[in-house]
């Protein structure tokens, strides 16, 4: 039987306890500043705002899919309003993107169903869109869906994307019976 000094299993606790404390201040740590300026940190129904950059992360769940290895991600965020009792209240998500073979080729698929934005379209009624986001429509070819929440604005070169989407709520899971 090995037996291990007791400095050492203390030591050991002691560390996976910091570890677990950091992780739990990192989960619960307001977005930072430059996420969240002008943005609403409350709510409906008193939800709470969260922000993420994380490119990959942010690119699977704005087009259910991983991106490819050659695209490349120029910038990206997401905000979700949550509340422990029901979930994601509001979401909303930002990014641009140089799409590689693969995904131009999906893109081209209209796996969305998009359709060219009516004339007179205008970017001014995003609501707190980032500092990288365009704010213009001139040289680009922009498309939306029927609901005008998912837009998809590209170079009319094909070379950068920029894309939208915003919407209400998804339930808290359901508890095991």
């Amino acid at each position: 039987m090995v037996r291990v000094p007791v400095t050492k299993a203390i030591g050991a606790g002691a560390l996976l306890l910091f570890v677990w404390g950091a992780w739990t201040v990192y989960r619960s740590a307001p977005p930072p500043a430059e996420l969240t300026r002008g943005v609403p940190v409350t709510g409906p129904g008193g939800s709470s705002l969260s922000a993420t950059t994380d490119p990959a992360a942010v690119f699977q769940k704005a087009f259910w899919r991983r991106p490819a290895p050659d695209d490349k991600i120029l910038h990206a965020e997401r905000r979700e309003w949550t509340s422990s009792a029901d979930g994601v209240r509001k979401w909303q998500w930002f990014i641009a993107f140089q799409p590689g073979p693969r995904t131009s080729e999906w893109i081209a698929s209209k796996p969305f169903g998009l359709a060219p934005a009516p004339s007179g379209f205008s970017l001014a009624s995003l609501e707190n869109r980032p500092a990288w986001f365009p704010g213009q429509v001139s040289d680009f070819r922009i498309q939306q869906d029927r609901e005008g929440h998912l837009i998809w604005i590209q170079a009319t070169d094909g070379s950068v994307l920029y894309a939208t989407d915003s919407g209400f709520g998804f339930a808290v899971p359901a508890a095991k019976p």
